[in-house]
């Protein structure tokens, strides 16, 4: 109806029987609505005009038939289009949703059968008469177990197909940790990262370095002690990003050959495109990873 007021009160600018102005009428019709609601809007356009149109200046039927002849079809093309682009979007959304429950799905299983090897290997760790044998199973037990937690956490702070921010995933993952230590020793952890977005797949990565090199520190800063701090801080400088994991305890010899432990997070911050420098400090052991920030962040 507001189309064909506009289109009477225009008549004299819009010489002869034309029909501009019904045009957005059916386009909005056929965008805010559905089921059809562009063809409707056109069949009543083209019956409004029919009856109703010019007021000012009087149309031929010959002109009428031609106006309406352009018209119809055009609105029917325009909301054929809409219609196909409304179908086209359900079945994205649809497909959006269906990938992220198959991925939800997917995490939970890997996340299940990772503790679940990681209790068997426990289990044979403890029935195995080789000491030795029975320090490094325990310690590949250790390993798929924090696997299977860095999954936890990325589960619990991020978006299962997209990014997750630094700064909730490690105050995440350490206060777990922490957690895990409650009533055997007071070891306090503090957090400083920033809340950059970085991929879930890097997070996975940084998620491990963190969790092995603070297990590391749990390990071995505080043989003689009841209780320390362990710092990890995370920040970016330039085209890097920094990751420190930090001890109060009894510092770390910088010339001791890496163990298990180290070898992996050197690793992973080589996968990385990064690297890993350890310093032993006055109170502490220092362990820094460099790694490339376009490997972290997605691109904007």
């Amino acid at each position: 109806m507001a189309a064909w007021l506009a289109q009477n009160v225009f008549a004299e600018v819009f010489a002869g029987y034309r029909l501009e102005l019904f045009f957005p009428a059916v386009l909005i019709c056929a965008v805010l609505f559905d089921h059809g609601a562009g063809f409707l809007a056109t069949l009543l356009c083209a019956l409004v005009a029919n009856a109703h149109l010019p007021w000012a200046v009087p149309a031929p039927a010959a002109e009428r038939t031609a106006a309406l002849g352009v018209f119809v079809p055009v609105g029917v093309l325009m909301t054929l289009i809409i219609e196909g682009l409304r179908h086209a979007l359900r079945e994205l959304a649809s497909a959006k949703e269906e990938k992220e429950l198959l991925l939800r799905e997917l995490i939970h299983r890997t996340r299940n059968d990772l503790f679940m090897a990681s209790s068997i290997i426990s289990l044979q760790a403890r029935s195995h008469p080789d000491p030795m044998a029975r320090q490094a199973l325990q310690s590949a037990a250790s390993r798929v177990s924090s696997v299977g937690q860095v999954q936890e956490r990325l589960h619990a702070t991020g978006d299962v197909s997209g990014c997750v921010p630094l700064s909730l995933y490690l105050g995440s993952l350490c206060d777990q940790l922490g957690q895990m230590l409650a009533g055997v020793r007071p070891i306090t952890f503090e957090v400083d990262a920033p809340s950059t977005e970085i991929h879930r797949s890097a997070a996975a990565s940084i998620g491990l370095i963190v969790n092995e090199l603070v297990t590391n520190a749990l390990k071995y800063a505080f043989n003689d002690r009841s209780s320390g701090q362990v710092k990890v801080e995370a920040w970016h400088r330039g085209a890097s990003t920094h990751i420190v994991v930090q001890d109060d305890g009894e510092g770390c010899p910088v010339d001791a050959q890496p163990g298990t432990g180290s070898r992996l997070v050197g690793e992973l911050a080589t996968r990385l495109g990064g690297a890993m420098k350890r310093t032993s400090e006055t109170g502490g052991c220092r362990v820094e990873v460099i790694l490339p920030t376009s490997a972290l962040v997605p691109a904007r």
